[in-house]
């Protein structure tokens, strides 16, 4: 897990800061390491570290408190935690971690050189940003998380738990993405609250039975109709979640988890299938050359538009050329009939 490194090593830039657009900076890794860590920074202020590298030896670090909440997950690799206070903690791979770590604490940490490659994904939130931007409620919170949105005095806190498979298979998606840039953002976004909703959802559970169960109310399937209707009129220029969680007026994780709810489809996705469908009228309506198709449907580099269309529709847009002038022409399902 990330933190301020008293040695040197794993230094993360503080999210007191919001940065106005999407930014991106690598992060510097022990030398016994193999491999690559990096950080983004949403708009929001939440910082996501990533971590993939090998070990050619365990070693030892230390970090100072930095008053954030961490939610790691863990996908290979082994780590053992403690502090001053606490006993040592093992982080397996396929781990769901969720710190706390004040200021005044120091945190312990051992990185094994057993069990493979170091994979992660730690999303890095401070006290602000999960009330003002994201509206958490403390009251549905386990007390030691309660107590960091409140802004009470907080010991260092540590607890793990076994990795979901969707929270996997989101953390795996932001470690190997290689999105065109010109989205690259909306999918971060997604992913990142995806996970962040997840998360909470994991530590509402805790503190409540869970046969308490959040249904989506009318008003928000409401709401969610005009997140649809938005994403479809730009979706060569995305809006930001952000942006569209601001205009229909919901909370950013509400609209990632109750969009995929309701739609069967997260905003990328929807993005993306959108972008496909005006790329197949134009392949067969239209003389424009394959590369002015990809720039016209939003995409900066040609073979990211090849890549994402074959992906989609199963055949390389060439293909779909040929396809679309006869009766065998490709389709995609946009859920158009969930928004009538």
């Amino acid at each position: 897990m990330g933190g301020a490194n008293q040695s040197g090593h794993m230094v993360l830039a503080s999210c007191e800061t919001v940065p106005p657009v999407f930014t991106e900076t690598p992060l510097a890794l022990h030398p016994s390491a193999r491999g690559w860590g990096k950080q983004q920074q949403l708009p929001s202020g939440l910082l996501i570290a990533y971590e993939k590298f090998d070990l050619d030896r365990g070693f030892h670090e230390s970090y100072g408190g930095d008053d954030f909440l961490q939610l790691h997950i863990r996908l290979s690799g082994q780590s053992r935690i403690k502090s001053q206070k606490t006993i040592e903690q093992t982080i397996d791979s396929s781990t769901f971690g969720i710190l706390i770590h004040p200021n005044d604490a120091e945190k312990r940490h051992y990185r094994s050189d057993v069990g493979g490659s170091h994979e992660s994904v730690t999303l890095i939130c401070n006290q602000q940003m999960l009330n003002d931007i994201y509206r958490i409620d403390p009251t549905l919170n386990p007390p030691e998380i309660s107590r960091f949105l409140t802004g009470q005095a907080c010991d260092f806190y540590l607890a793990a738990m076994p990795l979901k498979a969707e929270m996997a298979m989101a953390a795996r998606a932001l470690l190997e993405c290689n999105i065109d840039r010109s989205v690259q953002h909306l999918y971060v976004e997604a992913k990142a609250l995806e996970l962040l909703s997840y998360s909470f959802e994991i530590l509402h559970g805790m503190a409540r039975p869970a046969s308490q169960r959040h249904q989506i109310s009318a008003r928000d399937i409401r709401r969610l109709r005009e997140a649809h209707e938005l994403i479809s009129a730009h979706y060569i220029n995305p809006l930001t979640i952000k942006e569209i969680a601001r205009r229909v007026g919901v909370n950013e994780p509400k609209l990632c988890v109750g969009f995929k709810s309701l739609f069967g489809l997260t905003i990328y996705e929807l993005t993306q299938k959108l972008r496909m469908s005006h790329a197949l009228d134009l392949l067969r309506d239209s003389e424009m050359s394959i590369t002015q198709i990809a720039f016209d449907v939003g995409y900066e580099h040609p073979s990211n538009f090849a890549t994402a269309f074959k992906r989609i529709t199963g055949i390389s847009p060439t293909a779909a050329r040929s396809a679309a002038k006869t009766s065998s022409r490709p389709s995609i399902d946009i859920g158009d009939d969930l928004v009538d």
